[in-house]
């Protein structure tokens, strides 16, 4: 690991394991070492939505299939009695 690196633990210090102190707060989202956090409530938050359309997708994906069965049996059934609507027409 390169000594200017960050270390990734549960506190603040850096490669040398040096307490990392005075870190300037972010302006708007801005600041480049501030660009890819999110919150974690962000987080939870755009992972519901995922959720929420897979489940909406497959409902609709439901609904089509059954629609879909419902024709093929429809034309099924019209098949089958067509030789015998035939006989009686």
């Amino acid at each position: 690991m390169r000594y200017n690196a960050l270390c990734i633990v549960a506190v603040d210090f850096d490669a040398k394991s040096r307490e990392i102190r005075r870190l300037a707060l972010s302006v708007d989202n801005a600041d480049a070492a501030n660009d890819m956090q999110w919150n974690v409530q962000d987080l939870k938050d755009h992972l519901n939505e995922i959720e929420r359309k897979i489940a909406a997708l497959q409902n609709n994906v439901q609904v089509m299939l059954n629609k879909f069965e419902k024709m093929i049996r429809d034309l099924l059934v019209d098949e089958l009695h067509a030789p015998a609507k035939r006989n009686f027409s």
